[in-house]
């Protein structure tokens, strides 16, 4: 997701350790290989008003440029408000599986030479899903100004990922699993965080339909037989 609605807060408000942050990354894959993606950026209002007394000036330019950018390509985009936090909620549906990648937003490495394959098989195909969530450019964004984190009462950041699969999962590394088929990571580390995700998927259409070929085959096999008895030969 792009950074210009938090464009006015860099280098000028905020430490991110103070926890003023929400990032929330949820991605619900179905049996179709789509995807409907939801994210979620938002800060904490009143500390950003108790540091800077146009904020909400600020804060309403920078919503009304992200928003326009997003809906130039494809998005829908929502105002979030909710527990004492501000941001943008944006969505997308209907996303085709090997395109995801490239809807991410940007703290999602996707460098990887594969971050989304499919090894497909005769009857099953394996979907692997392998990428870095770095927030390394979040962390820059806001810069340490001199804030005694101790005296903030603010809760830590939230940073989290959920996706569902359409199958359980034959491997993951997420830190819960929240369903049979949505799998959760904690998104706030030092270090890069390694998302693995894959999913097998079974598709008998091909055997179906060489049975049936093979049926016709049969019968016709029959056909001709029984028709040789009945000329006599």
């Amino acid at each position: 997701m792009k950074k210009a609605l938090l464009l006015f807060m860099i280098c000028t408000l905020a430490y991110f350790c103070t926890g003023c942050v929400r990032y929330s990354y949820n991605y619900e894959i179905n049996k179709k290989d789509k995807v409907n993606l939801n994210e979620t950026e938002a800060f904490n209002v009143q500390f950003f008003q108790t540091k800077d007394p146009a904020f909400n000036e600020k804060w309403q330019t920078a919503y009304t440029q992200t928003a326009s950018e997003y809906k130039k390509n494809g998005f829908d985009v929502q105002e979030y408000n909710k527990d004492g936090y501000t941001g943008i909620t944006v969505s997308k549906k209907n996303i085709d599986l090997m395109d995801l990648p490239q809807n991410l937003t940007k703290e999602f490495v996707k460098d990887l030479q594969q971050p989304i394959s499919i090894e497909k098989g005769f009857i099953k195909s394996r979907y692997k899903i392998h990428f870095y969530y770095n927030n390394q450019d979040i962390k820059n964004a806001f810069a340490p100004m001199g804030i005694d984190n101790a005296e903030q009462e603010i809760p830590a950041p939230q940073m989290d990922l959920t996706i569902k699969i359409p199958y359980k999962a034959v491997r993951h590394n997420a830190v819960k699993v929240l369903d049979n088929n949505v799998y959760y990571w904690n998104l706030v580390s030092d270090q890069p965080v390694d998302v693995t995700l894959e999913y097998e998927k079974f598709d008998f259409s091909a055997l179906a339909m060489i049975m049936s070929l093979a049926g016709v085959i049969i019968l016709l096999l029959w056909v001709f037989s029984k028709s040789k008895e009945d000329i006599g030969f």
